[in-house]
């Protein structure tokens, strides 16, 4: 089973050519074939595990907005987390995975005022991720942490 993650930009201007550069620049440092008629990237990590990567966007003159990740949930780890930090951070992205329930992740703190409330409504506070290893904790429902607070274990 796959775990699809969408990165949505909430900025005022779109992504411009520095910001697709800084992404093709991430694709080159890690085993990336593509990308094919879709716009879809296959990134292996050092360590051997797979992503798919879909960024149409990013080979067109389209207004780069948004991209999204296909990650088999087994393999969800630290490392995958931090490959999925470096984009977002590039495109400066929100992270909504889809899952239940549905909770937009910060990449930065500055993101919250931009993140439209009809996204934000269900919680107080969005979940920040500044490591791998927590944004796998999030996304694997084990922790969670909300800006200027500690990492906190969620109680099921």
């Amino acid at each position: 089973m796959s775990l699809d993650l969408f990165l949505k930009r909430f900025a005022e201007q779109p992504a411009g050519d520095a910001v697709r550069a800084e992404i093709r620049s991430i694709l080159a440092a890690y085993d990336t074939v593509g990308p094919d008629d879709l716009g879809t990237y296959f990134v292996t990590l050092p360590h051997g595990i797979a992503v798919e990567f879909l960024a149409q966007e990013l080979e067109s003159d389209e207004p780069f907005e948004a991209c999204a990740f296909r990650i088999r949930r087994r393999e969800l780890d630290a490392r995958v987390g931090e490959f999925v930090l470096e984009i977002a951070r590039a495109a400066q992205c929100v992270i909504l995975p889809v899952m239940e329930p549905f909770t937009p992740i910060l990449v930065d703190p500055l993101q919250a005022e931009r993140v439209p409330q009809s996204m934000a409504h269900r919680i107080e506070e969005l979940p920040l991720c500044t490591t791998g290893a927590e944004l796998a904790a999030v996304l694997t429902r084990a922790q969670i942490r909300r800006p200027n607070s500690a990492f906190e274990t969620l109680s099921t």
